[in-house]
């Protein structure tokens, strides 16, 4: 009898099983304050979300010019982002503060970008897998790595930093359990808080998700 994959991506979980003293420390975060001047300007993070994504891509993995690729981004982002209102100087200068703090994280670090992990998972018949792009994954001194990933909030919350968290968490054990690799821990970089927020790695039983 067949059997029905069904694909789960970890940027959609809602819940993972993590311990207590990390789920109190995450709910406890304090974040850096961004201030912007538009009191409307939370419509502009998903295209500046987007344009940093396509920038670190277009410059990194594709290996374009600094301004090639922001360009690209640029268009690229508007497309995705389905901008409905003008950019405004101040969303091109907060795109600018996001990128190069961006850059700034992976200076001196030995990495790759999107990164693609897949694993199956579960013996029913509506049997599931979980594969996703994993956005950061650092390879530290200590033959351990990071998973990181760069997230554009004006002001991201303590649900956020959660859910942000068992995204990477997830990537982390796919990567672990494909690849073999010691994990080190979890980094969320807040880019306009000019903030790193860094987490332990925790197993989780994929097969239980």
């Amino acid at each position: 009898m067949a059997t029905f994959k069904k694909m789960i991506s970890p940027s959609s979980m809602k819940y993972l099983p993590i311990s207590k003293d990390v789920r109190d420390v995450i709910f406890n975060h304090k974040f850096n304050t961004y201030v912007s001047k538009d009191s409307e300007f939370n419509k502009y993070m998903l295209f500046v979300g987007n344009a940093v994504h396509y920038f670190i891509e277009y410059y990194i993995n594709k290996k374009l010019t600094k301004d090639n690729a922001y360009v690209n981004a640029i268009l690229m982002a508007k497309k995705k982002s389905i901008l409905k209102v003008d950019v405004t100087q101040e969303v091109i200068d907060v795109i600018d503060i996001a990128i190069a703090k961006a850059l700034e994280f992976l200076n001196n670090k030995t990495y790759d970008i999107e990164v693609n992990v897949y694993a199956e998972t579960g013996s029913s018949l509506y049997d599931a897998s979980i594969g996703g792009t994993a956005d950061i994954v650092i390879y530290n001194d200590d033959d351990t790595v990071t998973i990181a990933d760069f997230k554009n909030y004006r002001n991201p919350n303590s649900s956020n930093l959660y859910k942000h968290y068992i995204q990477c968490l997830a990537y982390a054990n796919l990567i672990s359990k494909t690849e073999g690799v010691k994990i080190k821990d979890i980094q969320i970089v807040y880019n306009l808080q000019d903030e790193v927020v860094t987490l332990p790695y925790q197993e989780i039983d994929l097969d239980s998700i």
